[in-house]
């Protein structure tokens, strides 16, 4: 017949055994696996009542998911793991703001002469400089013959060029000379507006109820 004392072990094994697969942590202790997962959902498009629900397939109450999300991006080792992984993206995709200043203004002063050559003819697509290059939002490559059935003849390729949107170009590009010249005033980090940005949710938060913690 098993003691108190051992009883007591008995229950404190179990309590330790449930703990550590509900948290089923990261190597260095930081996050569950349903946080992580959360964070890697968030990422795709900062949905964060999304990204609950998908991370816990359990909940189907979207005012729940939206509650317990908003919870969890208060959190800082959350918020942490989302300014790392963005970072990271940022990085890698070469994602800066002088990147995006500069690809906007060679759609904003694009010149169509430079698809030419002096002599009026059309440039093949490697001859073209990176600033006209990066104007081009698509390319059209058509056979042409000359004749009909079998006595038709190749004469060569057609190239029809989509140029991006001057307007929209010249549109964004005067919003980045109004955010110039908040800047002179105060620079923002991208990694902490974004954080800034975290509590935002696409489902209303009026009347909703906090669950227990244990959703989370």
């Amino acid at each position: 017949m098993a003691t108190a004392k051992q009883r007591s072990g008995n229950r404190t094994k179990q309590r330790g055994a449930k703990t550590t697969t509900r948290r089923s942590a990261t190597p260095d202790g930081s996050l569950s696996l349903s946080q992580q997962r959360f964070v890697a959902e968030y990422l795709i498009d900062f949905n964060a009542t999304r990204a609950y629900m998908a991370a816990h397939p359990n909940c189907k109450n979207k005012r729940s998911a939206c509650t317990l999300a908003l919870r969890l991006l208060a959190k800082v080792e959350i918020q942490t793991a989302v300014a790392e992984a963005a970072k990271k993206t940022t990085t890698k995709l070469e994602l800066t703001r002088e990147r995006i200043n500069q690809e906007t203004a060679r759609i904003a002063f694009f010149d169509p002469r430079k698809l030419f050559n002096a002599d009026g003819t059309p440039k093949e697509i490697t001859e073209l400089d990176d600033d006209t290059a990066a104007a081009i939002a698509g390319l059209e490559v058509l056979e042409q013959y000359d004749g009909r059935g079998e006595d038709r003849t190749w004469i060569g390729y057609l190239k029809k060029y989509r140029i991006a949107d001057k307007n929209v170009a010249l549109e964004r590009a005067a919003r980045l000379l109004a955010m110039f010249k908040e800047d002179n005033a105060q620079r923002t980090d991208p990694i902490l507006a974004l954080l800034k940005g975290m509590k935002r949710s696409t489902f209303p938060l009026a009347g909703a109820q906090a669950p227990g913690d244990d959703d989370e």
